[in-house]
């Protein structure tokens, strides 16, 4: 430091300018206005993978994947290592089930939510929401809270949603629901577990006729 002499000999201080090239912090500027564009957030890729979804994992075209992470459904391409990301209900607890259609074009998303299930048709060509399916719109005396499986038919037309456990009326566990889902209307819809109410693992059609079905449990 350099100092000043006063009369009476007494010492002060006197600030020591920067050296040439020396960083000097400038003052806040808090009443300016910060410049530029405003910023914008996307995703850009999502790590991980579901694992407690049904059929979790599902092909599309060769080189497609389908898979959920965390409340995001991706569709991966291998080949140009690049994801499509399609959101969960913002109202939607957790995925549990994923199906595909034959022709590669349609897929389903179960997810269960605070008081129903519901799933969402999405279009695979031009990436949008095609349906969305909720059997208490249906038939609000039925409680289904989750679907654990799903299943289109051969012809694309129709998809299977199997119900779990009901909340609130045993007789009604396990219920089985048969929808021509293009017109967002459910055909039929059947209890189909035993009197044990023993877990229903998976639903598939007969290929060669939409109107048999088969559960395993």
């Amino acid at each position: 430091l350099k100092f000043r002499v006063f009369s009476g000999g007494e010492l002060a201080p006197l600030a020591e300018a920067p050296a040439p090239g020396r960083w000097r912090p400038r003052p806040a500027m808090a009443d300016q206005p910060i410049q530029g564009p405003p910023i914008q957030l996307a995703h850009r890729h999502v790590f991980g993978l579901k694992a407690d979804v049904h059929s979790n994992v599902q092909f599309a075209e060769e080189h497609q994947v389908i898979y959920p992470a965390g409340h995001d459904t991706i569709l991966y391409s291998s080949d140009t290592k690049t994801q499509k990301h399609f959101p969960g209900h913002e109202e939607a607890v957790a995925i549990t089930a994923l199906a595909i259609s034959q022709n590669k074009r349609w897929l389903a998303v179960a997810e269960k939510r605070q008081d129903h299930a519901s799933v969402t048709i999405l279009d695979l060509v031009t990436s949008k929401k095609r349906k969305s399916l909720s059997f208490r719109d249906a038939d609000p005396s039925y409680d289904v809270r989750e679907f654990k499986c799903l299943a289109f038919s051969s012809e694309n037309k129709y998809l299977l949603t199997q119900g779990g456990l009901s909340p609130t009326d045993p007789m009604k566990h396990w219920i089985l629901i048969y929808w021509t889902w293009d017109k967002q209307r459910p055909v039929a819809a059947h209890g189909v577990s035993d009197r044990k109410f023993a877990a229903i693992n998976g639903v598939s059609f007969n290929p060669t006729d939409s109107q048999q079905v088969t559960v395993i449990g």
